[in-house]
């Protein structure tokens, strides 16, 4: 559900609760992808809480309620980590100022290292978000 917080028209706030979130393959030993996913590549922050070093990176793919993409460092499953994701205005609007940031609470699914590469291949499930203007 979309709400808008403090009345303040530029920032969406969505909370998906652990009632809306189906179990992973992992728990079921069914296919994964429940939700379309789309081939996409944005700029991705990851912030582990009482950590400093943010880990930069981007999407590989991206759901309605989820997201893919490489780190350097290893996560654990279950962890939960803050997110900013960037989108250029000039993907949705035809104003450049119109940038947008999703702040999010994101729960590691799967970490899964990189046998013939460096980094590790991360899945992500959001649990809360928040869109404002940006000028990332």
């Amino acid at each position: 559900m979309l709400s808008n917080r403090g009345g303040n028209p530029m920032l969406l706030h969505a909370d998906l609760s652990e009632q809306a979130i189906q179990p992973t393959s992992l728990e079921t030993g069914q296919e994964r992808r429940s939700r379309p996913r789309v081939n996409l590549s944005l700029p991705l922050v990851l912030i582990r809480p009482g950590d400093e070093a943010r880990i930069e990176t981007q999407t590989g793919n991206v759901t309605c309620d989820s997201f893919y993409c490489v780190s350097d460092r290893p996560l654990s499953p279950g962890e939960v980590i803050e997110c900013e994701l960037f989108i250029e205005g000039e993907s949705v609007s035809s104003v450049p100022q119109d940038d947008l940031r999703l702040s999010c609470r994101a729960r590691v699914i799967r970490v899964v290292p990189r046998p013939s590469q460096d980094g590790f291949d991360v899945a992500c499930r959001l649990e809360e978000y928040s869109i404002s203007r940006s000028s990332a």
